[in-house]
C-alpha cells in the first residue's frame, strides 16, 4: 500500500477534523494509529470518512453563553485497541454548554485494568483541561470566570471515586496522578456531575456506536447545544 499517500491524506483530514469537525475524531484518531505500513482496510475506512465528511459536512453553531462557566463532558471506551489493550479518552469542553472550545479523542498512555480506571484516567485529562481553560478564561477577563466548573461523566464509579475519595479492593492500584480530579474536588474548583451513557455527547467521541444514537449528539453538537440542558444525578445513590 501506498504508505506515504495515507499519511498525505490522514495528515490533512487530522487538520480539519480537529478544528471544525468533532464528531469524527475517534474516527481519524484510530486511522493515524496505522500511519505506518497501512493495510487495505485502513484504506477503505479511510475512504469511507473522506465520503462522509462529502455528504455530510455541517457547520458549527457557537451560541452565546448564558454564564461564563467552563462546563466539560467527558468519556473512556475501555480496551478498544485489541493490539495493546489501551483505553481512548475522550472530551468535549465549553462556555456555558454551548460554545464548543475543545474536543479531543487520544488513546490513554497506559493500560487500565477495569472501566472504573479507564474513566478515571480520562477524567484526569478533562481535569487539566479545564484548569487550563479557567486560567485562559481569567487572563483574557480580568476576573476569574463562574466557578465551580462543570464536569460531566457517565461512570458513576469513577465518579464516586473522586467526589468521596473512596479507596478499595478495586480501586487501590490506581496512580497517584489520576487522583488529581479529587483534589480540585475537595478545593471547589470543579463539580461532578453524572449523565447517562445514553446522554453523554462525548461517547460519539470515544467509540463506534450506532447510527442514531451518533447523529442524536452529532446535531446537538453542531447546534451548538452540547451541555444545556444537563442531567443531573445523585451519584451515590447510583452506585448504591
Amino acid at each position: 500500500m501506498d504508505e506515504k499517500g495515507y499519511r498525505t491524506f490522514v495528515g490533512k483530514l487530522l487538520y480539519a477534523i480537529m478544528k471544525v469537525i468533532p464528531d469524527c475524531c475517534n474516527a481519524i484518531q484510530d486511522l493515524t494509529s496505522h500511519l505506518s505500513k497501512p493495510r487495505k482496510d485502513h484504506w477503505d475506512a479511510l475512504s469511507r470518512l473522506m465520503g462522509h465528511l462529502k455528504g455530510h459536512y455541517r457547520s458549527l453553531k457557537l451560541r452565546e453563553p448564558m454564564e461564563i462557566q467552563v462546563m466539560t463532558a467527558y468519556d473512556a471506551d475501555w480496551a478498544t485497541d485489541k493490539n495493546d489493550r489501551k483505553s481512548i479518552s475522550s472530551i468535549l469542553m465549553t462556555i456555558g454548554g454551548t460554545s464548543l472550545v475543545n474536543f479531543q479523542s487520544k488513546k490513554q498512555p497506559t493500560v487500565a485494568l477495569s472501566t472504573c480506571e479507564a474513566e478515571t484516567m480520562a477524567g484526569t485529562v478533562a481535569g487539566q483541561d479545564t484548569m487550563f481553560e479557567n486560567n485562559l478564561l481569567e487572563e483574557l477577563l480580568g476576573h476569574k470566570p463562574k466557578m465551580p466548573s462543570y464536569i460531566y461523566g457517565d461512570n458513576a464509579a469513577s465518579l464516586f471515586l473522586a467526589m468521596y475519595n473512596h479507596v478499595g479492593q478495586r480501586t487501590k492500584h490506581i496512580d497517584l496522578r489520576h487522583r488529581f480530579m479529587a483534589d480540585l474536588v475537595e478545593r471547589g474548583i470543579v463539580e461532578l456531575r453524572h449523565v447517562n451513557s445514553e446522554d453523554n455527547p462525548v461517547d460519539i467521541n470515544s467509540k463506534n456506536v450506532r447510527k442514531e444514537l451518533h447523529l442524536k449528539h452529532r446535531d446537538k453538537i453542531y447546534e451548538g447545544l452540547i451541555l444545556a440542558y444537563p442531567i443531573e444525578e445523585d451519584v451515590e445513590q447510583d452506585v448504591g
